[in-house]
């Protein structure tokens, strides 16, 4: 990241939750499903990444929480209203920074009126159900070598997904004319075709 790097962020995070502090009020009380299920995603990924020592891999989730905070109120943040969706999502971003930036967290906690220290606050629990991908993108290898990518319900059954890999267009070229001998499928992850 380098010094520059984490500067630029924490200057974003900064911005972010100071425009949240100090916005207008808003009954908006709901956290958009895709937003809820990145944050318990962070959560349980960050939590690893500290127990691991991985405090590179800790920061980059938060990152990418940080930008979907940010597509969600407004990348300008001219029309932040502050409610209590947007200052809980502003203060477990906060919570999460902590253990990277403590005088950050602290400080922007206050600012979001806090009553408590954030280091009196319990550590965020993620919820596993809301973390779950509800689609993932599988990919497509013809004998070992990828050929392309499909996009499939989490829970969707093999023969489910197999239909899908076989009407990709893309694979045409290489299963006209030719037998599968073999389906290797490594669930959520990888289907490879093995052909003659």
């Amino acid at each position: 990241l380098g010094i520059t790097g984490i500067e630029r962020y924490f200057s974003r995070v900064w911005r972010l939750v100071t425009a949240i502090a100090s916005a207008d009020s808003s009954t908006e009380a709901a956290i958009p499903t895709d937003l809820d299920r990145k944050l318990h995603q962070t959560i349980a990924s960050v939590t690893r990444s500290l127990e691991a020592f991985d405090f590179h891999g800790g920061l980059a989730r938060l990152m990418e929480l940080t930008n979907q905070i940010y597509s969600w109120v407004g990348s300008d943040l001219k029309d932040v209203h502050r409610s209590e969706a947007t200052v809980f999502m502003a203060e477990m971003l906060a919570r999460l920074l902590a253990p990277f930036a403590p005088h950050l967290s602290e400080e922007l906690c206050e600012r979001l009126a806090h009553s408590t220290t954030v280091f009196d606050e319990p550590w965020p629990i993620a919820d596993e159900e809301k973390a779950r991908e509800d689609r993932v993108t599988i990919a497509v290898q013809i004998c070992g070598k990828l050929r392309g990518t499909v996009d499939v319900a989490a829970d969707a059954s093999e023969e489910a997904l197999l239909a899908e890999v076989f009407a990709l267009d893309k694979l045409k070229p290489y299963l006209d004319g030719k037998t599968v001998v073999k389906k290797i499928i490594v669930p959520g992850k990888i289907v490879n075709l093995v052909v003659k």
